[in-house]
C-alpha cells in the first residue's frame, strides 16, 4: 500500500510562442517557443535484499524516504523560415532546439537499497555453465573464495550507496535541423 514511485502530485506546464515577421515581410519569419514544466518530486522507498531473493523487497512502507526534489525544466525552440520560389510556396526552415536550457541537474532518484544482495548467482539461469564457471570467467578464479567469504561474514552489511543520489536530470541538449517544405 502507498504511493507508487511515479506519483507526481502536482504538475504545472506552460507553453508560449511568438512569430516575428521581419520588417513586415511575409517571406521571412522567426518563431520562438518556450516550454516550462514544474512537477513535485516522486516518492522514494527503502528496499532490502533478503537472503534468498534476487529482487529488492520493500522494507518499511512506500514513500518512507520522502520525495525527490521538485523537478523543473525549461525548453526553447527557434525556427527561422525563408520563403522562396516565384510564388513563395517553397520554404527552407532552420531549427535549433534547447532541452534543459538552464542546464539544471536536479536529483531525480536516490539509491534505495539498504543492503547489497547476499544471494548467490543462480547457476540455473546461466546457460551451459555453473556458478563457479560464471565467477571464474570474470575473475580467472582469483577472487571467488574472497567474494564468498565476505558475503558469509557480512551478510547484513549496509550498502554505502544507500540514500545517495543516483539519478539526475538530463544535461542540456542542443539539436539543429534544416527542413524544406514544398
Amino acid at each position: 500500500n502507498g504511493l507508487l514511485p511515479t506519483d507526481r502530485t502536482h504538475v504545472f506546464n506552460i507553453y508560449g510562442s511568438y512569430i516575428f515577421n521581419w520588417f513586415g515581410s511575409k517571406s521571412n519569419s522567426t518563431d520562438i517557443s518556450v516550454f516550462q514544466t514544474v512537477t513535485s518530486g516522486t516518492p522514494m522507498t527503502t528496499s532490502i535484499f533478503g537472503a534468498s531473493t534476487v529482487t529488492p523487497q520493500i522494507f518499511n512502507e512506500r514513500g518512507d524516504l520522502g520525495r525527490s526534489p521538485t523537478f523543473s525544466q525549461t525548453d526553447m525552440s527557434l525556427s527561422h523560415k525563408v520563403k522562396f520560389g516565384s510564388d513563395g510556396r517553397f520554404k527552407a526552415i532552420f531549427d535549433i532546439n534547447f532541452l534543459n536550457l538552464w542546464d539544471q541537474a536536479t536529483v531525480t532518484g536516490i539509491y534505495p537499497t539498504m543492503n547489497p544482495s547476499t544471494a548467490p548467482v543462480n547457476a540455473a539461469a546461466i546457460s551451459g555453465g555453473s556458478q563457479v564457471n560464471y565467477v571464474n570467467g570474470y575473475t580467472s578464479g582469483t577472487i571467488y573464495n574472497t567474494i564468498l567469504a565476505r558475503i558469509a561474514s557480512q551478510a547484513d552489511r549496509g550498502d554505502i550507496r544507500y540514500k545517495q543520489p543516483q539519478l539526475f536530470q538530463g544535461p542540456r541538449a542542443v539539436r539543429y535541423g534544416v527542413r524544406f517544405v514544398f
